[in-house]
């Protein structure tokens, strides 16, 4: 999804000669590869956006620790991409147990639909 969206911003800019992200995008949630992530960001303007959702897997977690600061974007979404103590990025965070528990109290909550 990664080449097909980069090739389609590549497209729309070359046929239309001016620059198509002039403020900017963001990748929203992004669980790509390392390869999508240089893909995207060889766009001019593009944030990678990080969630829980982006960090399921320690796959996920190795990806995400080679955005670049300056093109990264953290999102809540919540309450629907929270950490989860399944995720492999849960055993990085640094709050004690008593913490987390506590956390995850007020986290786990039924979620209402829109």
């Amino acid at each position: 999804a990664a080449v097909r969206l980069v090739d389609a911003i590549r497209a729309s800019r070359s046929s239309s000669g001016e620059e198509l992200l002039p403020h900017g995008a963001v990748c929203h949630s992004f669980t790509g590869t390392r390869a999508d992530l240089d893909h995207l960001l060889s766009v001019a303007g593009m944030t990678i956006g990080l969630n829980g959702c982006s960090l399921r897997t320690e796959l996920n977690v190795r990806v995400a620790a080679a955005v670049p600061i300056d093109r990264l974007m953290l999102e809540t979404d919540c309450p629907w991409c929270e950490l989860k103590p399944t995720h492999a990025s849960r055993a990085l965070l640094t709050a004690t147990a008593a913490q987390m528990r506590d956390h995850d109290a007020m986290t786990y909550v039924k979620k209402e639909k829109w």
